[in-house]
């Protein structure tokens, strides 16, 4: 009697598997890749153009400030001021950063020389000016009464009748080593104060 032969399993290839399984993988990773390399490319984009638009803003930012920025003239432009002798003393200490006056300067005074009224009468310092401030007389006192120098009553008895009030604001102080006579500038005690 003949035997019958056992069927044998159809067996895949291996090496034919192994290939089309890496073929699949492949194509799997390179569109992974694919986007993650889109997703860099937008997220530098993106940065790029932040970057660009923040060097845009710095740039238009540091023009502005050149602009602003005034040109040193040739010559500073100075006044001499009478100041009652407790108020000078004040504003040499450091105690009185706001000198009061009624009325604005017409041009754009950057040191002022300071004149000690009678019984001093004498030049004996200069100060420079950082900027001058105006506004009403109510809110000029709440700005500067901190380093205002001078109490309130005084104040307001200073600008009575006067809707707006001047401060101008005292920067670096500095005292002569010798006081000098107000002719050195040729100038005569004003009321208020002289350009020289």
């Amino acid at each position: 009697m003949a035997r019958k032969k056992r069927a044998e399993p159809i067996r895949l290839d291996e090496d034919a598997a192994h290939a089309d399984w890496l073929h699949k993988n492949r194509k799997k990773e390179t569109a992974m890749s694919t986007r993650k390399n889109n997703k860099t490319r937008k997220t530098n984009s993106s940065k790029a153009k932040t970057e660009r638009a923040a060097e845009t803003v710095r740039e238009t930012k540091s023009t502005k400030k050149t602009a602003r920025t005034p040109q040193p003239s040739a010559e500073t432009l100075k006044i001499l001021l009478s100041i009652r002798p407790q108020y000078a003393e004040a504003i040499l200490r450091g105690e009185k950063r706001f000198e009061f006056r009624r009325t604005a300067f017409r041009q754009s005074v950057e040191v002022v020389i300071v004149y000690i009224t009678s019984p001093v009468c004498q030049v004996v310092g200069e100060f420079d000016v950082e900027e001058v401030l105006a506004d009403s007389v109510a809110a000029l006192w709440i700005r500067t009464k901190s380093y205002a120098g001078i109490n309130r009553r005084r104040f307001f008895e200073y600008f009575k009748g006067r809707n707006t009030g001047y401060a101008i604001v005292i920067g670096n102080v500095r005292r002569y080593r010798r006081p000098l006579d107000i002719a050195t500038f040729g100038v005569r005690p004003p009321q208020s104060f002289v350009y020289v």
